[in-house]
């Protein structure tokens, strides 16, 4: 005949399973809470980035603090298609491969 618990017993795991049920979901709200503080910071980095961005345009050119949205993107637009402005930002962006993989340009080398 199978072992049979007592009710005493079958009382005591219930409560240690449910005392583990509560550790548990505490253990889980804190991990959502910690998830939640870690995106909250990296939106709050990017916004930042994003703020100094606007700002440096601003002073460079005052002239955008007036701007409406559509003359804006427009004139970023103008901007950016400029062939001068694309082979400086083709330049920038091989300079970022290039320190992200270690190698410096000749030009840049003090020798």
């Amino acid at each position: 005949m199978p072992d049979k618990k007592s009710l005493d017993q079958l009382r005591l795991e219930k409560e240690r399973a449910e005392l583990r049920l509560a550790q548990e979901q505490r253990r889980l709200i804190r991990l959502e809470n910690r998830k939640q503080y870690y995106e909250k910071g990296e939106r709050a980095k990017r916004t930042h980035e994003l703020c100094n961005i606007g700002g440096t345009v601003e002073s460079l050119a005052p002239v955008f603090k007036g701007l409406p949205k559509q003359e804006m993107y427009e004139l970023l637009e103008t901007v950016f298609s400029l062939p001068e402005v694309q082979h400086t930002l083709h330049s920038f962006a091989n300079r970022k491969e290039d320190a992200e993989h270690g190698s410096v340009p000749f030009h840049s080398r003090p020798d």
